[in-house]
């Protein structure tokens, strides 16, 4: 597999996260843009209101939709480096942020569990739906997730724990889905089923990346530190 980003010393490592911070600050400011420009103000009717919401989530799935189709980092590799294309490299950064704020916030408002791992399982259940290959759509999400669920004062069979990881990890999926059918990731057939829209593989192939690249940045890190201790990245 070709190297996602070329890192050779110090010097490259802080490039790249100066560039990282940059793209990722752009698409933040984007994402304000669309909320300052459809606020609610005083006096609004319900109707404005409701009209307001749709429209705030439509320019949020323009902004998402734009992002993901530009090249991921490892497609950005394999392009001609032109002038035009040298612009769009580190989308990947923008597509992270947008979902960050986008899908993982609310589902960790609704939710309130694995905030430290709700990317790495996001992309797991993209995954599981780009490419089926389990009887149930939670089935690698249960596999990933290691829980173990203490009532109090009482004594939880293996059984019983099974049953309730079961509907932690149900209500999880719930909720990733609603919120990504809101912004135009997934959508549901007739026979109950859901699938990736486009836009949704773009996002996956994007997220794929993401974790791709968090691996190289710590080993990165790792490997400046222990040849110079002194050195501290911010």
């Amino acid at each position: 597999m070709q190297q996602l980003i070329n890192i050779q010393s110090l010097e490259d490592l802080k490039k790249v996260l100066i560039r990282q911070k940059l793209i990722t600050r752009r698409a933040a400011e984007e994402l304000a843009q669309i909320t300052e420009s459809l606020q609610v103000v005083e006096g609004d009717s319900e109707e404005v209101k409701t009209e307001k919401a749709f429209e705030f989530i439509a320019k949020e799935r323009q902004l998402l939709d734009k992002y993901a189709k530009y090249p991921t980092l490892t497609e950005f590799n394999l392009m001609p480096n032109t002038a035009d294309m040298a612009v769009k490299w580190g989308a990947t950064f923008g597509v992270a942020l947008i979902v960050g704020e986008l899908i993982l916030e609310q589902v960790k408002l609704i939710s309130g569990a694995f905030d430290n791992s709700l990317s790495v399982l996001y992309t797991i259940l993209l995954n599981e739906l780009s490419n089926p290959r389990s009887d149930f759509m939670i089935d690698p999400l249960l596999r990933a997730i290691k829980i173990e669920i203490r009532p109090k004062d009482a004594v939880v069979t293996a059984e019983a724990q099974e049953v309730l990881k079961k509907q932690v990890v149900r209500q999880l999926a719930e909720v990733f889905v609603i919120v990504s059918v809101a912004y135009g990731i997934m959508q549901k057939h007739e026979d109950g089923s859901y699938s990736l829209t486009p836009t949704g593989h773009r996002v996956l192939l994007h997220l794929q990346d993401v974790q791709r690249f968090m691996a190289l940045m710590a080993t990165a890190h790792k490997k400046f530190q222990d040849e110079k201790p002194a050195v501290t990245i911010h």
